[in-house]
């Protein structure tokens, strides 16, 4: 069996007002924006970073909760993500327009020895000046291969919720290595920051 990265930090902080947000819900929320995506070779794997940037505006703020709701000015769609405690919500207003960047990462070390499981190693990283910071949370899940796509490079995983994920390979990575049936560990890092935008 290969060895497995703890924790997988991708901290993306834009300019010096930066928020860090991170979403609730696991995966990528659908909010529109433009999404790049770049693969790069690990020793003993691979790991894919797709990076969503978007236009919203904030629709609620749960200082409670330290939570912040936002609206995709593309899509419509609404989103809430948790709040760092290093930022300051009272910096934040409904109605406030946001430039945000999500960034999840997705790294995949193939084991064949490690039966389906998942565990959550969340992290948190903030800058020293107090006004901004970044929510990184990371997952390492051991998933089935339950397709290869050589041709395209793409090898799709069955998580242990039954779920599937697709993620591109490297082409430095001989995909001969993997089968049909063999388990992966694939360790997922999520981080999300959040910009203001001058009225």
């Amino acid at each position: 069996m290969n060895q497995l990265l703890s924790k997988i930090a991708f901290p993306v902080v834009i300019g010096a007002t930066s928020i860090g947000l991170t979403a609730c819900n696991t995966g990528t929320p659908d909010m529109g924006g433009t999404e790049t995506s770049n693969v790069v070779t690990l020793n003993g794997g691979a790991m894919e970073v797709d990076t969503i940037t978007m236009s919203a505006t904030i629709v609620k703020i749960d200082s409670k909760n330290r939570k912040v709701t936002l609206k995709s000015d593309d899509t419509g769609e609404q989103e809430t993500f948790n709040v760092p405690k290093s930022l300051d919500l009272t910096k934040l207003s409904v109605g406030d327009d946001v430039q945000a960047e999500l960034t999840e990462a997705v790294a995949v070390f193939i084991g064949d020895e490690v039966p389906p499981s998942y565990s959550d190693d969340g992290g948190i990283m903030v800058s020293s000046d107090g006004g901004s910071g970044t929510i990184a949370e990371t997952s390492q899940i051991t998933a089935v291969v339950s397709a290869i796509d050589t041709k395209n490079r793409k090898v799709t995983f069955e998580l242990p919720d039954g779920s599937s994920k697709e993620v591109s390979v490297s082409k430095d990575f001989d995909l001969s290595k993997v089968t049909v049936g063999e388990s992966l560990t694939v360790v997922v890092g999520e981080s999300l920051a959040l910009s203001l935008t001058a009225n």
